[in-house]
């Protein structure tokens, strides 16, 4: 499996695709998943602040052994 992460800027609200890959002689299974960007700018100036949530969960549990118990769930 490969992933390939294009930016493109459509013309007439077409997209063309040349992707050159090692594949030949074979049937591939494609996925195109579009988004639109936000403008970088837009993006930079975001920011969550998480500082409300710290501090609020309370639990006596031991992590590795409950981490143990969701894998041995998987099995």
């Amino acid at each position: 499996m490969e992933t390939v992460k294009l930016y493109v800027k459509p013309t007439n609200g077409h997209i063309f695709l040349d992707i050159p890959t090692d594949y030949t002689d074979c049937e591939l299974e494609l996925v195109i998943v579009m988004s639109k960007l936000k403008n970088s700018e837009e993006s930079k100036s975001i920011r969550y602040d998480f500082s409300k949530f710290s501090n609020k969960l309370e639990w006596d549990g031991n992590a590795v052994e409950e981490q143990r118990k969701l894998r041995d769930e998987w099995k």
